[in-house]
C-alpha cells in the first residue's frame, strides 16, 4: 500500500499486521495513534530517544496539533495490546523534488528477545 493512502485509512484500522512466524502466539499491528497511545509515545521521546522534555503532557498537546494536519502520521506498533513502538513523519515539498518526499521525525521500537 502507498504510504499516501495511509491518511485515507479510518483510525482503528490497522494498516499492517505481522506475526512472528509459525506457531506465534501473537501478532504486531500497526495502527494509526489514537488519544490512549500518547503517553506510551511520550515514554519512547524520553527513554528511547533521549528527549526529557517530552512529558506526557507536551507530547499530547503536539500529537494533537499534528492529527489536525493532513501533513502529519503517526502510527503505533501494538503487540498483545501493548504499544511497544511508534513512528511520526511528515510529508514536505522541496523545490529540488516538487514531488515531495517524508520526513521520519521521531521512530522507536521496543524490541525483546524470546
Amino acid at each position: 500500500m502507498p504510504w499516501t493512502a495511509l491518511m485515507y485509512l479510518p483510525a482503528t484500522a490497522p494498516v499492517c499486521l505481522l506475526t512472528a512466524g509459525k506457531g506465534a502466539k501473537t501478532a504486531m499491528i500497526i495502527r494509526k495513534i489514537q488519544p490512549e497511545d500518547y503517553a506510551a509515545v511520550a515514554g519512547f521521546w524520553r527513554n528511547y530517544l533521549d528527549v526529557p522534555a517530552a512529558t506526557d503532557e507536551c507530547v499530547s498537546r503536539t500529537l494533537e496539533r499534528m492529527n489536525k494536519d493532513s501533513h502529519y502520521f503517526t502510527f503505533v506498533a501494538e503487540e498483545a495490546g501493548i504499544v511497544i513502538g511508534f513512528i511520526t513523519f511528515v510529508e514536505v515539498l522541496s523545490i529540488d523534488d516538487p514531488e515531495g518526499y517524508i520526513k521520519i521525525n521521531g521512530i522507536a521500537v521496543h524490541v525483546h528477545v524470546l
